[in-house]
């Protein structure tokens, strides 16, 4: 038997919330997985950042030629072959693993007006049944209906 877990719902960027992370882009994500098959890596770039600053500040100059700060308006004009390539690179990810799919959500601070990124990669095994979504049309973002689903789950 399959050992599942969810991961967060993410608030269609047109809603945009401050309290919430918002989705800024996401291709071949789940919303439910298969812990047992599947592969999940969830992480916060600040937090990366402030350990890794000279390699991920290589990476971001690599990938995008910019800073943090524009990373919003390169991830909306590119391919999610060069947004899969960039979220592994960033977060260090093992090379072994397929990484399939990924989700990049933003989430404003309020007090400082910064915004912080959550970067999430994620390998389906060939194996596994999830299933895997694109766009803001998916089950893993706040609807009226993905609430009313997630209240019944």
């Amino acid at each position: 038997m399959m050992k599942k877990a969810k991961v967060d719902l993410a608030v269609p960027y047109q809603i945009g919330h401050l309290t919430n992370y918002v989705l800024v882009r996401q291709f071949k994500f789940p919303f439910i997985y298969d812990m047992e098959l599947d592969e999940l890596i969830i992480r916060d770039h600040d937090v990366i950042m402030n350990k890794e600053w000279t390699r991920t500040n290589k990476c971001l100059q690599k990938h995008t030629g910019n800073e943090v700060m524009f990373l919003k308006g390169w991830i909306e004009k590119n391919t999610d072959e060069k947004i899969l390539t960039f979220i592994k690179d960033f977060l260090g990810a093992n090379d072994v693993i397929n990484w399939t799919g990924y989700r990049v959500l933003s989430l404003i601070n309020e007090s400082k007006g910064n915004t912080f990124w959550r970067l999430e990669l994620f390998a389906k095994h060939p194996d596994s049944r999830t299933e895997v979504y694109s766009g803001e049309d998916a089950p893993n973002v706040i609807t009226t209906t993905n609430l009313e689903k997630e209240n019944k789950i």
